[in-house]
């Protein structure tokens, strides 16, 4: 990974809990982490984003539930 222009500091919510019912705030977790600690956490086949814009869906909700739907839910800590 090239790092000559990359920031030297992240944020990133992380999913922390799962939600019995309403999102509340401790369901995510917001960190701020340096470029070194980033890249530590990340496996090989992360890969590291800029963000613009985020987008809410309703069936976002069904994903941070532990149950099989469409799609796998989403994992702690991701």
């Amino acid at each position: 990974m090239a790092t000559s222009n990359l920031p030297t500091s992240y944020s990133r919510y992380t999913l922390q809990e799962r939600p019995e019912a309403y999102i509340t705030p401790t369901t995510f977790k917001y960190e701020t982490l340096s470029l070194e600690e980033l890249k530590s956490s990340m496996k090989d086949t992360d890969v590291l984003v800029q963000v613009d814009y985020i987008s809410l869906d309703p069936a976002m909700r069904g994903w941070l539930r532990d149950q099989r739907s469409y799609i796998a839910p989403v994992s702690l800590g991701y």
